[in-house]
């Protein structure tokens, strides 16, 4: 099989899996580089250890096109890329040996996320609540939700109105990998979702969204973040605060309240508690009542 053909196939097997989108995107991309190294017709069950060593030292794999050297972070995600794209093929039967067996990911030491502490977290709700109207009632609602359960914004613009239970203190989340999970809320956001929502129902569009756009479609990601990004401003905040900031905002006041990373890592969806870190497999119960102090 040409190697063209093989990065098709797998990508195509990435689909079916349900891996996200943003997953998909980056693994074309990086293969990419890897069909523009090794050239399209070569066939993969010719490609060997030395192929990948020269790949991961030529201008595709360390330069960025500004001609700088592109940082560990991405280099470490090529190589993963590279090593689930040759493990694939040798789990298929497509390659009969794994040359990117030898490759390693460097470890990375991780920035500490940024995040809101709580006199930025009250200054940004107080500027939004000082102005009127329905968009201004959606915004404060959205980051609300997002410093309260921590959702990715992917879910959040996602989130349909029937996904909102009040009575059993649930929200259904459409959640990365294509899984379907809920998470609790607690009695401030169950309290201001309760406002919102008599107001959203009041809307006639066919649109089931929690969340309409200025033209009573979905929200997008986008426009998410450029309403964010123009209430920070508003509340002088000097940071760069996106939705992910307002998350890992979440994550760190549910840690300093519950002083527990597994709840963090549960309420986050993490699989691993690698990728929590500083953050936590609580009981429901115990996770809650961490929340209901938020």
């Amino acid at each position: 099989m040409m190697l063209e053909q093989a990065i098709r196939q797998f990508l195509d097997h990435q689909l079916a899996n349900g891996r996200s989108p943003h997953t998909i995107y980056a693994y074309k991309h990086d293969l990419e580089l890897l069909v523009f190294d090794l050239t399209p017709d070569i066939r993969v069950d010719s490609i060997d250890r030395s192929d990948i060593d020269q790949f991961f030292i030529s201008e595709p794999a360390t330069y960025q096109q500004d001609g700088l050297l592109k940082s560990a972070s991405t280099v470490n995600r090529i190589r993963s890329s590279v090593k689930a794209f040759f493990r694939w093929l040798t789990e298929t039967g497509y390659c009969d040996h794994n040359p990117a067996i030898g490759i390693h990911i460097c470890r990375n030491t991780r920035k500490p996320p940024v995040f809101l502490t709580d006199i930025e977290k009250q200054k940004l709700l107080k500027t939004i609540r000082a102005h009127k109207g329905w968009q201004v009632n959606r915004d404060l609602m959205m980051v609300k939700l997002s410093l309260n359960t921590g959702i990715r914004l992917s879910e959040l613009v996602n989130l349909d109105v029937d996904d909102v239970d009040l009575i059993e203190k649930r929200i259904t989340i459409q959640a990365k990998g294509g899984q379907t999970v809920t998470r609790f809320l607690n009695t401030k956001v169950r309290s201001a979702l309760s406002k919102y929502l008599k107001e959203r129902r009041k809307v006639i569009t066919d649109s089931r969204a929690l969340f309409l756009s200025q033209r009573l479609r979905r929200i997008t990601t986008r426009q998410v973040q450029r309403r964010l990004e123009m209430w920070v401003s508003k509340a002088g905040i000097n940071k760069r605060v996106t939705p992910h900031v307002l998350r890992h905002s979440f994550a760190t006041m549910l840690y300093a309240k519950s002083s527990n990373i597994l709840a963090v890592q549960h309420s986050l969806g993490h699989s691993s508690l690698n990728t929590t870190t500083v953050y936590a497999h609580l009981l429901d119960e115990t996770l809650e009542d961490a929340m209901e102090t938020l």
